[in-house]
């Protein structure tokens, strides 16, 4: 056999195995993330790479997109943007670097958070929809974790961020993540807000 020959099949073995070892790599664990938040912004770095700052809890993270990124957008979605809920797992050797990620319509809703002395385990948020003016009030759980609210008061302006839709029809909400937008100092509680908590039977803490 001639020395060419050999180098060929070489080279074919050697692309095959690579070949090989690629589809493992795109295949396995393609379920597994080991992260979830929301985009709260997208920026270029120095290097030009796509960095998100992510909010998951009440604790950002900044994650970088590179060339070997996997981006997978829900169906029906066509961009990938600011307010989106993202799933993610990260490099082997880097907690920042993104190896895939999947990218989600999600959902905020701005309100004030209220204590009340009828529920001590979790916060309600009282609100108002934007399209009918109409006030509503549900209570509020991130994951179970009181903590994330730490720091946070009665008449405290926070956005929270959620997976599905909220309506004045919701009576009560899991979401993954909040942040204070402004104290109380500034806004507080109006007196139509304490007549309308009020009058749903509860009272403040």
């Amino acid at each position: 056999m001639k020395k060419s020959k050999k180098i060929l099949i070489c080279v074919g073995v050697f692309l095959l195995l690579l070949l090989i070892t690629w589809g493992i790599c795109e295949t396995a664990g393609s379920d597994y993330y080991n992260y979830q938040g929301y985009v709260l912004d997208m920026k270029e770095d120095n290097n030009g790479n796509t960095v998100i700052v992510t909010l998951c809890g009440n604790k950002e993270s900044n994650f970088t997109l590179k060339w070997y990124s996997r981006v997978k957008l829900a169906e029906d979605k066509k961009n990938f943007a600011v307010g989106d809920l993202v799933k993610l797992s990260t490099t082997r050797f880097s907690d920042t670097n993104i190896k895939k990620i999947f990218v989600d319509y999600g959902y905020s809703t701005e309100g004030k958070l209220v204590y009340v002395k009828e529920f001590t385990d979790r916060p309600y948020i009282l609100a108002t929809d934007p399209k009918t003016n109409i006030m509503y009030f549900f209570d509020f759980n991130i994951d179970n974790d009181i903590q994330n609210f730490e720091g946070i008061k009665t008449g405290d302006t926070v956005r929270i961020y959620h997976q599905y839709p909220i309506s004045n029809n919701t009576i009560s909400a899991l979401g993954n993540a909040v942040k204070l937008i402004s104290d109380s100092s500034t806004n507080g509680l109006t007196e139509e807000e304490l007549k309308f908590i009020e009058e749903k039977g509860y009272t403040l803490k």
